[in-house]
């Protein structure tokens, strides 16, 4: 081996000579998460074979890329993502006796570890279940095959300290040494890490998150912060006579998510409802929870939506419309009625849809007056509109819950093109000011008179006042004042 070489070099010379693919990986850098465990090679994925001359030139090619990664394939790396000593530990002696051998472990960032193998046969990534730890974090299991890598030595990116190995590091073990794994013993793996996981106590994520949508829904909680009131008026609905340690942890840390520190006083006085109480080992427990854990506010407002709790709303006085399949006549027919009982001015006239638009003089600003067009109703307009006026509703499958939607735009397309079968007012003309009716009787309040159609745009101050039926010695008074 030249001496000349690079530390980093030397240790890739000795992964390569014991038949490993090693690639160059950048070192840590704080200004940019991904280095540290980010390859320094373009195409690396499809390296299939490596000269130790390559080897030494990344030292000049790539003078930032000090981690060294192992390419996976034949070589195969059991990745247990899990922020527990205990779960951890299992996981690692279930590996160890499906594989039927020691195997070297890699630690980066303890208690999380990696242990490598050989298979004859490459495959690509598989994964176990995904759960959730009493903080909140993610559990998984990765199985790292064909196109993928890991740091087998370096600097961690998180922990600023060397990766080290259990035992043999794989500079020091031949591939062809590792114990084999194929795809059957993997399966087995991944039950066993599942059954390890619940064993544990643990829940599965994709559940969890179902509870936190369901959650978020009945609180109509969408935002990144969330109102202290509304945490305590759900909690005030979840019991706690004889709850579980598990229960009790997960409404612990959905309080802490929402909440942080505040959220403690909160806790506390929910867990002394229980006889289990114990003062000391609530505020323990507590201070190890972190503010970046999988489990949200949403999932107390589950367990207060399972014990009856709604968020108190104002009272929507829109009209409700339930969409069903197969009925979009009767939807578009509940729309028009939701429209027509609206204060939304909209008319029909020549046989489209129109709105009267005021419009400020901006040519002279100091003047007052208005004027009005009228425009045709774009489909995007009377989508938005129908949703200002009604709120759209469907029932949910699994539970037959109702839940609210957009306007379905199909509802605004059919709806503009039922020409002459619209029940809106017709629109005939507008007017400018006052006018008199054919029956004699004036028109002089502004907006639609639905006696003859007509649209008056005016400001009634802006015009002398005129009896409602004005007769011959009216018409001279106002002759004699002009």
């Amino acid at each position: 081996m030249n001496s000349t070489a690079s530390l980093a070099t030397q240790q890739r010379l000795r992964f390569l000579n014991n038949g490993y693919l090693p690639i160059p990986v950048t070192s840590p850098d704080p200004k940019d998460p991904q280095c540290g465990k980010k390859p320094a090679l373009t195409g690396w994925s499809e390296i299939i074979d490596l000269e130790p001359e390559e080897v030494h030139l990344w030292d000049k090619r790539y003078p930032h890329a000090k981690n060294t990664g192992i390419l996976c394939g034949a070589t195969v790396g059991l990745d247990i993502d899990i922020d527990d000593e205990a779960i951890v530990s299992k996981i690692e002696a279930v590996a160890l006796r499906i594989l039927g051998a020691e195997a070297p472990i890699r630690v980066g960032r303890a208690p999380r570890a990696l242990i490598v193998c050989r298979t004859e046969t490459p495959f690509k990534k598989k994964c176990s279940r995904e759960f959730i730890l009493p903080n909140g974090q993610t559990a998984k299991v990765e199985i790292l095959g064909q196109g993928q890598q890991f740091v087998a030595d370096g600097i961690h990116p998180i922990t600023g300290q060397t990766y080290w190995w259990k035992g043999v590091s794989i500079a020091d073990t031949p591939l062809s040494e590792l114990p084999k794994i194929d795809e059957q013993k993997l399966e087995t793996f991944l039950e066993q890490v599942d059954h390890v996981m619940r064993d544990s106590g643990l829940q599965e994520r994709k559940p969890v998150l179902q509870i936190d949508g369901t959650g978020k829904r009945t609180a109509k909680h969408s935002s990144l912060t969330v109102d202290p009131e509304l945490v305590q008026d759900a909690l005030a609905f979840v019991p706690n006579v004889d709850a579980d340690y598990d229960f009790w942890l997960r409404i612990g840390f959905a309080l802490h998510s929402a909440l942080g520190s505040d959220g403690f006083t909160l806790w506390d006085e929910w867990s002394r409802k229980s006889p289990k109480h114990d003062p000391n080992f609530t505020r323990k427990t507590w201070g190890n929870f972190k503010q970046t854990g999988g489990i949200t506010v949403a999932t107390l407002f589950f367990a207060a939506r399972q014990n009856g709790w709604r968020k108190h709303q104002k009272t929507d006085t829109r009209p409700a419309i339930i969409v069903k399949n197969g009925e979009l006549h009767e939807t578009v027919d509940q729309a028009e009625n939701a429209l027509l009982i609206s204060d939304i001015e909209l008319f029909q006239r020549g046989g489209i849809l129109v709105r009267p638009v005021y419009e400020r003089n901006l040519v002279n600003p100091k003047e007052t007056y208005e004027t009005v067009t009228l425009l045709p109703v774009s489909e995007q307009w009377l989508h938005e509109t129908l949703m200002r006026v009604a709120t759209f509703q469907k029932v949910k499958g699994e539970t037959g819950e109702l839940i609210t939607i957009n306007c379905p735009s199909e509802v605004a397309k059919t709806y503009l093109a039922r020409v002459g079968q619209w029940r809106l007012p017709i629109l005939t003309a507008i007017v400018q000011s006052p006018t008199i009716r054919a029956d004699g009787s004036i028109l002089d309040r502004p907006g639609y008179d639905p006696f003859t159609g007509l649209y008056a745009a005016f400001n009634p101050s802006a015009f002398p006042k005129v009896t409602e039926f004005p007769n011959k010695a009216d018409a001279i008074e106002v002759a004699r004042e002009n």
